[in-house]
């Protein structure tokens, strides 16, 4: 049964963040059935608890003697299954952990515990070809209107980097369209019987009953943190993935590279990262052996996003406990600050996520360290500036000009947030 996609709630930047939902969310069985590398990382692994540390283990594309028997210590030991069961939910990590602890492992875990796991594991990875079914249908919906998309996340990727489907969670179908064609592919999709869900302005979310949601990008990132994408050019790379039977336009494994950094990066600014998001990079990079990094890095200093890369990547490395490849080394190698970011990430990725959303100023931050070009480090002060000064209802409320005057508040607001906020013992009010 699908879930809904997204809920919304407001971020401190003044947009709406987005909460995807579980479709492997265990909580309510574990309820229903009552309360019963691992390699030489202490630095990263001695610190956290065993439920935790279970599934930074459990999915790795590399696995290493030390890290299989680290895997059957954790098993072995005094460990909370609702905890690891729920938190693989969360972190979408849910098919990977079913898949390591399929062996002998299974025979440690009280079976009421195992046997709904494995249920709801199996009705996610039935359902994950079915919205692959079904995002075929939606594809073609493009195809036959003449507009270009490529398809990211969501099953493509799970083919690309797992080779199979049903081993990553999904809910939806991520589009990637020109950013000329999105009012017109908005409109293709309305005409095709889907209502908006949720418009974050450099994103759309549609839904429709029995068609799989569809979220709609001509960006990948807020206008707050832009990102100068050149949909011709990865249109040009693009590569055919074939799901259930249907091949699907996709992006290069090189570009797709640069989107998986860019996400890590996103969402670990916003407080949302997901493990999930880590183990498609590292599969990613360990199927696709003769991946091309010369042209990773070339497209990373094109996007300006060097440090996105090398935190991403190197994240990816410390908490997983995997090997960069040598040609990726030398291009990924993150700058002192970047250092104490991923420091403290790693710290974090189990913490709840706070309902409030991340504060602007931790938005801020974030893109700062990451980013290394001073236009790029800039553009979020301007844009909050640029907020600052744009004129709202309150200003109308307190004077209110004819249409042929409205330049005026332009004028008017400057001086009226000084006049409010200006003054000894200043009114609170919000601007």
């Amino acid at each position: 049964m699908l879930q809904k996609p997204h809920d919304e709630r407001q971020g401190a930047n003044g947009m709406a963040l987005k909460a995807h939902a579980r479709p492997c969310d265990v909580d309510h069985l574990i309820q229903s059935v009552g309360s019963q590398s691992c390699d030489d990382m202490p630095h990263v692994s001695t610190m956290r608890r065993p439920e935790h540390e279970l599934l930074l283990c459990c999915g790795s594309p590399a696995t290493s003697p030390a890290a299989e028997r680290r895997l059957h210590e954790l098993v072995q030991s005094r460990i909370e299954w609702s905890d690891v069961f729920r938190s693989a939910g969360r972190h979408g990590v849910a098919p990977l952990l079913h898949r390591a602890l399929a062996g002998d492992a299974r025979s440690k875990i009280p079976a009421s515990f195992y046997e709904a796991f494995e249920q709801q594991v199996i009705a996610c990875g039935m359902q994950s070809r079915l919205l692959m079914r079904r995002a075929a249908d939606t594809l073609r919906l493009f195809e036959q209107d003449g507009l270009r998309a490529l398809v990211f996340k969501g099953g493509s990727l799970g083919k690309l980097a797992y080779g199979d489907v049903a081993l990553r969670q999904f809910t939806d179908l991520d589009l990637l369209v020109h950013r000329d064609d999105y009012d017109r592919a908005r409109t293709l999709l309305v005409r095709h019987g889907y209502r908006q869900h949720a418009n974050y302005g450099w994103e759309s979310t549609f839904l429709r009953d029995a068609l799989v949601p569809v979220d709609l990008h001509f960006s990948l990132t807020p206008a707050m943190f832009p990102l100068p994408l050149d949909f011709d050019r990865w249109w040009r790379r693009r590569q055919l993935v074939e799901v259930e039977g249907y091949e699907m336009p996709t992006l290069s494994h090189e570009d797709l590279t640069i989107v998986l950094a860019v996400q890590i990066s996103k969402d670990a600014a916003s407080g949302t990262l997901r493990l999930a998001k880590l183990y498609d990079l590292a599969y990613l990079i360990a199927h696709k052996r003769d991946l091309d990094w010369t042209a990773v890095a070339h497209e990373s200093n094109r996007l300006r996003i060097r440090g996105m890369l090398a935190f991403a990547v190197e994240l990816m490395a410390t908490l997983l406990r995997q090997p960069i490849p040598a040609p990726a080394a030398a291009i990924t190698r993150p700058r002192p600050r970047l250092r104490s970011l991923i420091a403290r990430q790693t710290r974090e990725v189990f913490q709840e996520i706070d309902a409030k959303g991340p504060t602007r100023r931790r938005l801020i931050a974030f893109h700062w360290h990451l980013r290394e070009d001073v236009r790029d480090k800039l553009w979020p002060f301007l844009a909050v500036a640029l907020e600052a000064a744009t004129p709202n209802d309150w200003d109308r409320a307190v004077i209110r000009l004819p249409r042929s005057l409205f330049a005026l508040y332009y004028v008017i607001r400057p001086l009226r947030l000084a006049w409010t906020y200006g003054r000894p013992h200043a009114s609170s009010r919000n601007a």
